[in-house]
């Protein structure tokens, strides 16, 4: 099933379009039907990828201050560097309010960082460091057995790296047992 078909089962199903209209992304319905895609083809054929989620860093203060519209000209701007930073075969959504999905096809643990590494950057550039975004990974197989499990890893990493600072990228599986590894060194 291709990618053109599912949009079109998805829009029959629903009745409503697959994408979000203020940042142009897929919205969360076409991204977890996707997802769910992307398991059933990892159990079948074992082909990995990973789930990031991005969240705009203290994006409640900048609205605060800002103003909505210019939030959702943030929103926008952001959505188009997640996108431009994406190979053609990977998917971006909007999560949910500020918070953005990736899926990143048959992209083990490197791969993946270098991608949203590079989301990051381009943020920061973009915006001067006056806004950054925290970015959550996890792969399946390796941290996680189904969807759920993924989502829940791929949050449980975006809080750690907002734990640690923001503007960070974080895998939480690896680095945990990284962490692991090194404490139990010290």
């Amino acid at each position: 099933m291709d990618a053109q078909t599912i949009q079109q089962q998805y829009e029959k199903e629903i009745g409503v379009p697959f994408t979000d209209s203020l940042t142009g992304l897929y919205n969360h319905g076409f991204f977890q039907t996707v997802l769910a895609w992307e398991e059933e083809r990892f159990k079948r054929h074992g082909e990995s990828f990973t789930l990031g989620l991005i969240d705009i860093d203290s994006f409640t203060g900048y609205n605060k201050s800002h103003g909505h519209v210019r939030g959702d000209q943030v929103l926008k701007k952001i959505a188009e560097i997640i996108k431009s930073n994406l190979r053609q075969v990977d998917l971006a959504a909007r999560y949910a309010s500020d918070v953005f999905a990736i899926l990143l096809i048959k992209a083990e643990a490197a791969m993946a960082k270098v991608a949203a590494e590079r989301i990051r950057e381009a943020v920061v550039k973009e915006f001067d460091n006056a806004l950054t975004v925290s970015v959550g990974l996890a792969s399946l197989p390796g941290d996680g057995s189904t969807k759920t499990h993924l989502i829940e890893k791929a949050q449980e990493a975006l809080l750690q790296a907002k734990m640690r600072g923001t503007n960070k990228v974080h895998f939480f599986e690896k680095e945990k047992l990284l962490h692991d590894a090194t404490a139990a060194t010290i």
